[in-house]
């Protein structure tokens, strides 16, 4: 997991907020380790992204909810970004988080779902500190409930775990709380959502397409163009 923040900006409107927000982000950080998606993803702007004419529509939907977030978050609505490898979605979806947090100082996380499995999995039978109280807590129930309850979140590369009726069960867990608490989730996929509906089970896609914009991606690979730095 990378969860993605910067210093709050001087001239901010209370001590409180900004207490209040620097609480929110350390909970997060200190519970979920960074993976490798990390110093790399940090560097994903608007400013970098080479919209294409099968990418254009994609990039300005990005701006659109950036701009239009807090009516968006709201409403629990996010973006799920469909194509190839290489076209730039991890690249948007970083972006979108990026700019939530150095300009709407939202807090957020971005997590690899394979990598996300793997901890919870690994992690049975583990204890950590819940915060606020500081009592012993199974880490894999820690950690399922930071990712069902963070502000905005990210799920990067959904369909790519190994299918399980077990995986099945924690994608729907995570993408049905956020669902009822109406937190916005954005998700990238190289599925289809036919294909997706098989790997991580019908009743996770049902919930994302009420919850999301499904935004289709096409073009060349950017990293067999030499531009490595577009992601997935």
């Amino acid at each position: 997991l990378m969860v993605v923040t910067d210093r709050y900006p001087r001239g901010a409107s209370t001590e409180c907020e900004c207490l209040i927000f620097k609480k929110k982000m350390a909970r997060v950080e200190a519970l979920l380790e960074a993976s490798m998606l990390e110093k790399r993803f940090r560097r994903m702007s608007f400013e970098d992204f080479i919209p294409k004419k099968g990418t254009k529509d994609a990039y300005d939907l990005a701006l659109d909810y950036v701009a239009r977030y807090e009516d968006l978050a709201a409403e629990g609505r996010g973006l799920t970004f469909l194509g190839e490898t290489g076209v730039g979605k991890t690249f948007l979806a970083c972006a979108i988080l990026r700019e939530l947090i150095h300009r709407k100082h939202i807090p957020g996380a971005i997590v690899y779902v394979p990598k996300l499995l793997d901890k919870i999995r690994s992690s049975y039978g583990a204890y950590a500190e819940s915060p606020p109280s500081g009592k012993k807590r199974r880490t894999a129930n820690v950690v399922m409930e930071l990712v069902s309850t963070i502000d905005f979140l990210i799920l990067d590369d959904l369909g790519a775990e190994k299918t399980s009726p077990w995986v099945m069960e924690r994608l729907t867990m995570v993408v049905n709380d956020r669902y009822e608490k109406m937190l916005p989730t954005i998700v990238t996929s190289n599925e289809g959502l036919s294909r997706l509906a098989k790997r991580v089970g019908k009743r996770t896609v049902s919930r994302l397409a009420e919850m999301n914009r499904t935004v289709l991606m096409e073009g060349e690979d950017f990293r067999s163009m030499g531009i490595r730095d577009m992601g997935e």
